[in-house]
């Protein structure tokens, strides 16, 4: 699907619920992707101390300028999770994503998109 509109990394902490830190907008830094990527997204807490049960969490958003033709979302974001005992850059997986992945495997099949 080529680069994505732009990316988020952060820390996902244990403790945390996602609604929880996401809401909090003031740790933010972009920093710039290169390539028509757009940019990423990176949250810095001063005050955050590691804890090796916290995960990093890196999200890709698609907006439609990015989307194949054909696939009926206006953005679509693909979250990987890196935990210690749960794997590096897993992706999560939810409807959308998994609708969006098929149709462009079957776009790529159809050889509609390179």
């Amino acid at each position: 699907m080529g680069p994505p509109s732009y990316a988020d990394r952060a820390i996902q902490k244990q403790s945390e619920d996602l609604m929880t830190r996401l809401g909090n907008a003031s740790n933010i830094t972009q920093v710039s992707l290169g390539h028509g990527a757009g940019s990423v997204t990176v949250h810095n807490d001063p005050a955050y101390v590691p804890n090796p049960m916290d995960a990093t969490e890196e999200s890709w958003y698609y907006r439609s300028d990015r989307l194949p033709k054909g696939i009926p979302f206006s953005e679509i974001v693909f979250q990987f999770v890196t935990r210690k005992g749960y794997g590096e850059n897993v992706l999560t997986k939810d409807p959308r994503q998994l609708t969006t992945l098929a149709k462009v495997q079957q776009l790529i099949r159809d050889r509609r998109i390179d």
